[in-house]
């Protein structure tokens, strides 16, 4: 038969729940360092893309002024090829160009979109304005030459140009950059207006303001590889910062935070569990948790005081209540005494020698006061055990052999009643470390209550086994029960189901009083009708001071 909980048992404080073990992401430093992370990764992720951005930015400024800065110089040039009339030269400028790296295309276009230097067109305009002899006429005859042949050749840098862009850039007389996509490869496309200016014009005409448009495409792909490797860079630094930020704070708030509120919560639960001795110790600090430490150990110290004026209260409680039931059950004795002794009295002035029916009277009358006053001295006696704390004198018992020796004191008085006891041990039942004499006053009490308790033929069970490391000792009897009402009063003083003058109500307070103080527990659960049973817990080392308590 298994032992009832506490929780179940009326007599007993419902017990704490363990604590159960936590799952990660309830920690409290796992919540901190994730909304921290959180932000890091927002906070270095938006960094990270306005890092990225302004690089883009500064990579394609870099670009567009080197742009510039190829197309001014085109342009200067062609300007200066074109006035001194060596139109061959300049188409060979660019040709030259076009080996810079990432540079994809170098074009001039005429105002209405084709390319310029790739006909004679424009040679024989400025030769006519130049008034050339027939030997340049001879050059111009070679170059229209190999212009044909070349056109015969692939001309990947003859793709056509955005002609929307470049009559923007010619009406609006300012610099336009797109990128497109030339010969496969991502590029960028400027589109420098050259100006027509005085020198030209005699040449030109000054019939209009811009005189062609210089392209320039870039590629993008040395840029788009910076940016790549930028980004990875930044990525990776930003990536090792969240992880030391993180490892740091995590080791941080388990630390000053967590270890601190774990050992603040230890010591509740010690408190909430009963042990208000508990005093919580933390590194000493002038935060929120150090104010909540010292604010736990101060509700501990009232609590301390707030018990011990409760106890003294309850003590107070308990006297009036012994002394009430002191002055009932002695009065009752003691009218007994005073009535014979006095009914004595008034024989014996009457008689010079008592014999026969009046000797007989007086032996009853004298052994009458003889019971009461022993009584008296009972009541008196188990008061004083009741109130008094003795000395624990601990030591190493067998419980069978315990339980053995109290069985036999009673078992007389039980075959005499013809109620049988049966006793029955565990095999493996250790021995404790206690107080035989206490221990056994308490086994002696709760079996004169189970004889009692049956009227006329029954059983007593005594046994005795180990549950974890407790030992338990069980007395069941088949005697009238106890009521439910009845149940949270049995270990009150001086209350007793008993007749009058048949029990005074203290052995099983004694008796729980015992086993408290030994570090045990006495449970309880009956039926009426069917019987009680009675369970001593009692620990394998007692949790009792070696020393006298005050009273």
């Amino acid at each position: 038969m298994m032992v009832p909980s506490g929780r179940d048992d009326p007599l007993l404080p419902p017990r704490l729940p363990a604590p159960r073990l936590r799952p990660l992401q309830c920690r409290l430093d796992c919540k901190i360092t994730s909304v921290i992370i959180i932000i890091l990764v927002l906070g270095f992720g938006g960094l990270t893309l306005l890092m990225i951005t302004r690089e883009r930015a500064l990579l394609m400024q870099q670009g567009r002024q080197n742009a510039d800065l190829i197309t001014a110089s085109v342009a200067r040039s062609i300007q200066n090829i074109m006035v001194q009339g060596r139109g061959d030269i300049a188409g060979q400028l660019v040709e030259d160009l076009k080996a810079i790296p990432d540079l994809e295309r170098v074009q001039i276009f005429r105002l209405d979109g084709r390319q310029a230097f790739r006909d004679l067109e424009t040679m024989r305009v400025v030769a006519s304005h130049l008034q050339q002899d027939p030997a340049s006429y001879a050059i111009l005859r070679d170059l229209e030459e190999g212009i044909r042949h070349s056109r015969a050749r692939p001309n990947p840098e003859g793709a056509p140009i955005d002609l929307a862009r470049l009559r923007l850039a010619v009406q609006a007389q300012r610099d336009v950059s797109y990128r497109e996509q030339l010969n496969g490869r991502e590029v960028i496309t400027y589109l420098k207006p050259m100006a027509n200016e005085d020198r030209c014009q005699w040449c030109h005409g000054a019939d209009h303001q811009i005189r062609g448009v210089v392209a320039i495409s870039t590629s993008l792909e040395g840029m788009n590889a910076e940016i790549r490797r930028s980004t990875r860079e930044m990525l990776g630094i930003a990536f090792g910062i969240i992880v030391l930020v993180a490892l740091a704070l995590t080791t941080i708030l388990r630390r000053i935070v967590v270890k601190p509120i774990g050992e603040t919560v230890s010591g509740i639960r010690e408190i909430a569990a009963g042990n208000l001795d508990k005093v919580v110790k933390t590194r000493a600090s002038n935060d929120e948790i150090g104010d909540l430490v010292e604010s736990l150990n101060g509700m501990a110290r009232c609590l301390r005081a707030s018990q011990e004026i409760l106890l003294r209260s309850e003590k107070l409680s308990s006297l009036g209540r012994l002394a009430s039931g002191v002055a009932h059950e002695i009065n009752n004795p003691l009218a007994s005494v005073a009535g014979y002794s006095e009914d004595l009295l008034d024989r014996i002035k009457g008689l010079e020698r008592v014999e026969g029916e009046g000797l007989a009277l007086l032996r009853s009358h004298l052994q009458m006061i003889h019971q009461q006053a022993y009584r008296c001295r009972d009541i008196t006696r188990n008061l004083l055990d009741f109130a008094r704390k003795e000395e624990f004198r601990l030591s190493e018992v067998l419980l069978p052999a315990l339980l053995d020796q109290t069985v036999r004191l009673v078992e007389y008085q039980a075959r005499l009643q013809q109620k049988a006891i049966t006793v029955t041990y565990a095999p493996d039942l250790p021995p404790i470390t206690t107080d035989a004499a206490q221990l056994q006053q308490v086994f002696l009490n709760i079996l004169n209550n189970a004889l009692d308790a049956i009227e006329g033929k029954g059983e007593v069970r005594v046994g005795a086994r180990t549950e974890g490391d407790q030992v338990v000792v069980e007395v069941a009897d088949t005697g009238c029960g106890i009521p439910p009402e009845h149940l949270d009063k049995i270990f009150d003083p001086f209350f007793t189901t008993k007749p009058p003058g048949k029990g005074t109500g203290l052995g099983l307070a004694i008796s729980y009083r015992i086993v408290e103080s030994l570090g045990g527990e006495i449970r309880v659960q009956s039926q009426v009708g069917a019987g009680s049973t009675f369970w001593i817990l009692l620990p394998r080392q007692p949790r009792v001071p070696l020393g006298p308590e005050p009273a």
